[in-house]
């Protein structure tokens, strides 16, 4: 059974509505972040949610490289309109340009 090819106009419609959405999701705040834990090293991490990322970690519910090195104490926060931005200033700092 063939299938019955999408109009021009039904086509852009279904295009600017995927782009739409993808524009919301990468245009949210975010934030790049530094935590110091009580053993001296450091976490670099990104996050929309800063607040709730923080009570994580305190919790021992972060990322598994700071759950044995509590407490924690956020030592830099950025903040970025958009979470590619912010990805891309973590991953240039984790590799000792940023």
């Amino acid at each position: 059974m063939a299938s019955t090819p999408l109009s021009h106009q039904v086509m852009h419609s279904l295009i600017y509505t995927f782009f739409k959405k993808i524009s919301f999701i990468v245009r949210m705040n975010s934030y790049m972040h530094i935590l110091e834990c009580c053993d001296g090293c450091y976490y670099t991490g990104s996050t929309k949610q800063l607040e709730l990322l923080l009570a994580q970690h305190q919790t021992g519910e972060g990322a598994n490289h700071t759950e044995k090195k509590l407490p924690v104490q956020l030592i830099y926060v950025k903040k970025f309109d958009r979470i590619d931005t912010t990805f891309y200033r973590e991953n240039k700092y984790k590799a000792g340009l940023g």
